[in-house]
C-alpha cells in the first residue's frame, strides 16, 4: 500500500535516460617535443635550404658545434655534411663524427641514439653506393683508355695500310714504267736485227 501510494505521489516516474552524446569527447594530450623530433624538423627545413643559404646555414651550425658540441648539435651537423645538395658535403667526415658517438656506451641510453642508427646506416649505404659508382667510373675510364689505345692503334695500322697502298701504287707504277722501257728497247733491237738481216 505504501508502495502504491509514493507509486502515485511520485506519477510513477520511470527515470530519464541520460542523454547519449553521439561524438565522443575529444582528449587534447599534448606531447613534449623531444630532440628526436627537433631533428626531424630540422631534416625537413635543411632539405628546403639551397646555395648559399645552405651554406650560411652549415656555417651557423658549425660554430654552435664548436661552441656547444653537443648530442644534438652533432647530428644537425652531421645531416648538413651528407646533404647531396651542399657543396661542402663530406660524408667520410659525417661518418666520422656519427661513429666516435656510436662508439661511447653511455651514448646508448640517449633518446638520440635510434635516430643516430638510423643515420649510421644511411650513411653506409651512402658510402657503399658511392665507392660501387667510384669503382664504376674507374672501370669505365680504364675501358674508354683502352679504347683509346685501340683506336690509337687502329688509326696507326690504318695509316701503315694506306702507306704501304701507296708505296705499291708507285712500285706499280715504276714497274709499268721499267716494262715501257723495256718493250722499247726489245722494239729497237728487233728493229735493228731486221735491218742488219739481208
Amino acid at each position: 500500500m505504501v508502495l502504491l501510494m509514493s507509486c502515485i505521489g511520485t506519477g510513477c516516474m520511470s527515470p530519464q535516460p541520460t542523454p547519449v552524446n553521439p561524438l565522443p569527447q575529444l582528449q587534447v594530450v599534448e606531447t613534449v617535443e623531444t630532440d628526436a623530433d627537433r631533428l626531424l624538423n630540422y631534416y625537413a627545413y635543411m632539405t628546403s635550404l639551397q646555395g648559399d643559404n645552405l651554406l650560411q646555414e652549415y656555417q651557423r651550425v658549425q660554430d654552435q658545434y664548436h661552441a656547444d658540441p653537443s648530442d644534438f648539435h652533432r647530428m644537425q651537423l652531421i645531416m648538413l655534411l651528407s646533404s647531396p645538395r651542399a657543396s661542402f658535403r663530406d660524408t667520410e667526415l659525417a661518418r666520422l663524427l656519427l661513429k666516435g658517438w656510436l662508439e661511447k656506451e653511455y651514448n646508448t641510453y640517449s633518446k638520440l641514439y635510434p635516430l643516430a642508427l638510423l643515420y649510421d646506416t644511411y650513411l653506409a649505404e651512402l658510402s657503399n653506393r658511392n665507392k660501387a659508382i667510384s669503382q664504376a667510373d674507374s672501370q669505365l675510364r680504364e675501358t674508354s683508355s683502352r679504347l683509346r689505345e685501340t683506336n690509337e692503334q687502329a688509326e696507326q695500322q690504318g695509316e701503315q695500310i694506306a702507306r704501304q697502298k701507296s708505296e705499291l701504287a708507285q712500285e706499280r707504277q715504276r714497274s709499268a714504267e721499267l716494262q715501257k722501257k723495256l718493250d722499247a728497247l726489245l722494239e729497237m733491237e728487233k728493229a735493228l736485227i731486221e735491218r742488219e738481216q739481208p
